[in-house]
């Protein structure tokens, strides 16, 4: 029998040597029921994922620290039962899936969670053959997960809670990397499980794709509720009390209509010309004699053993522009970073300003907010993080101030920075690029976990860059963050053999 699920007076503060350090959660009664879907939103830092990982037990029994109240499922006190017990009835879709992965190769890793349940292998078979129906999984089955999109792995994710069959499903912000077909697909299947009668649990900033699809709508504003609506008057919501609730938009965004660029063609199509790529510059409102030539890129090819993943023969990024790099999941826009900023060694010649530069060069000349920003996070507080990269120039104690201010960080200046929520870890990084002086600057998916009036703060440092005559690259999937900073578009194609 489906079991009501319960989260009776809890408050939870995460462990911090500041005592005034705001609580994630503060006496939070939730009630879910068997079959709803329910949608938690709001501001970044506001308790989302807090809440999430209440229902999943990974509070207190990974995330340390303060915790009153109780949390329910039917019989289970999932505050105090370890996590092997509480996995048995929810399974989690994470942000970034990579991060839950056990295995190496997707196979494996749809048997792995019921294999350590002791089921037997002849219904582990069939659960496999039975999602790989449901989730179009088969041309994945065996294939190395670090070697599939980030749109597979989300799929192969969602695959992975299914195996389980459990009576919760928690996802917490799934669609932040994912590119629009892939947020359409991720929509495909919550709304499978949701037809099926399962119970959902979703934490998100991007809401649109979620329209008709959830029973009740929470919003969280400093680790309180600070409104319940049904989903019906949640999408009834105006742009104006959408905006007060600091929520992103409700409708679809629009694809950005800036001038575009298409590099790496796929094989037996022509690539485009030197000529041709200023053609379609000027055919838009960036003209060639609006900008410097700032990085000048010929004849790029990386290959990852055998497989070419990039190949672009010509491109020059503008100095004093942003230029926005969109494509398919798996096209190569990570690698495109790495090789930019000298993470990732690869053939072709690269000339800033009339100066050749290999790969070392490139990485004294750049700094690159990653996807992954908990890669980057070497501070023992926030204020130290900003400072780590730019001590080889004077910082301004009156500078790192502004842009603790800027990025609405003041408040947890002297956290460590591996404490913060997803988007606060996020502005972290964002704020030390502005910092850092570097003449390249390049974001892998910055929007990922920030709400709507963050999103306008990163939108409006990555403008603030540019202005400065730097070459600032904005790798995203992300069409209001487009629509707010970019100046033209980068479109890399998927590679596929002829």
């Amino acid at each position: 029998m489906a079991s009501v699920t319960k989260i009776s007076g809890v408050s939870y503060r995460y462990p911090t040597s500041n005592p005034d350090s705001p609580s994630p959660i503060e006496d939070l009664n939730l009630q879910i029921q068997p079959g709803e879907s329910v949608l938690i939103c709001g501001g970044s830092g506001s308790g989302k994922s807090s809440v999430i990982r209440l229902l999943n037990g990974l509070i207190p029994n990974y995330h340390e620290g303060e915790l009153t109240g109780t949390v329910t499922h039917g019989d289970h006190v999932i505050n105090e039962e370890p996590l092997y017990n509480t996995g048995s009835f929810t399974a989690t879709v994470f942000q970034n899936p990579r991060t839950q992965f056990f295995t190496t190769d997707v196979t494996s890793e749809l048997a792995f969670g019921c294999e350590n349940f002791g089921m037997d292998p002849e219904e582990i078979r069939a659960r496999i053959v039975q999602v790989a129906d449901e989730l179009a999984l088969w041309n994945l089955l065996g294939k190395n997960l670090f070697r599939i999109s980030g749109g597979e792995k989300q799929r192969v994710a969602c695959g992975c809670s299914i195996m389980a069959q459990p009576d919760l499903y928690l996802f917490d912000e799934p669609t932040s990397n994912l590119s629009p077909k892939a947020i359409a697909g991720f929509r495909d299947i919550y709304k499978r499980l949701r037809d099926q009668g399962a119970t959902l649990v979703v934490a998100e900033h991007r809401l649109y794709f979620l329209r008709d699809l959830v029973d009740r709508v929470i919003i969280m504003e400093q680790g309180k509720i600070k409104a319940e609506l049904t989903g019906e008057e949640f999408w009834k919501l105006s742009p104006a009390e959408r905006r007060h609730f600091g929520l992103r938009d409700l409708q679809a965004p629009h694809k950005p209509e800036l001038p575009t660029i298409r590099v790496n063609r796929k094989q037996g199509e022509d690539d485009t010309a030197a000529d041709d790529i200023f053609h379609i510059i000027d055919s838009g409102a960036l003209r060639r004699s609006d900008f410097d030539a700032g990085l000048s890129i010929r004849d790029l090819t990386f290959s990852y053993g055998d497989k070419k993943v990039l190949d672009i023969p010509y491109l020059d990024l503008p100095a004093g522009k942003v230029t926005c790099v969109a494509g398919p999941n798996g096209a190569g826009k990570s690698t495109f970073a790495n090789v930019l900023t000298g993470l990732a060694k690869a053939k072709g010649s690269f000339t800033f300003r009339d100066q050749k530069m290999g790969a070392k060069a490139r990485l004294r000349k750049s700094y690159m907010v990653m996807q992954d920003v908990h890669r980057q996070l070497f501070g023992t507080s926030v204020t130290d993080e900003l400072t780590l990269d730019s001590r080889h120039k004077k910082t301004n104690p009156e500078e790192i101030e502004q842009l603790l201010y800027e990025f609405d960080l003041t408040e947890v200046a002297d956290r460590h920075p591996l404490s913060l929520s997803g988007g606060q870890k996020q502005r972290v990084v964002i704020a030390t690029a502005k910092a850092c002086g570097k003449d390249i600057i390049v974001f892998d998916e910055p929007s990922s976990g920030l709400d709507y009036s963050h999103m306008q703060a990163i939108a409006r440092a990555i403008r603030e860059l540019a202005d400065q005559n730097k070459v600032v690259v904005v790798i995203t999937h992300d069409y209001e963050l487009m629509n707010l900073c970019g100046d033209l578009l980068l479109h890399i194609d998927k590679r596929v053999a002829s």
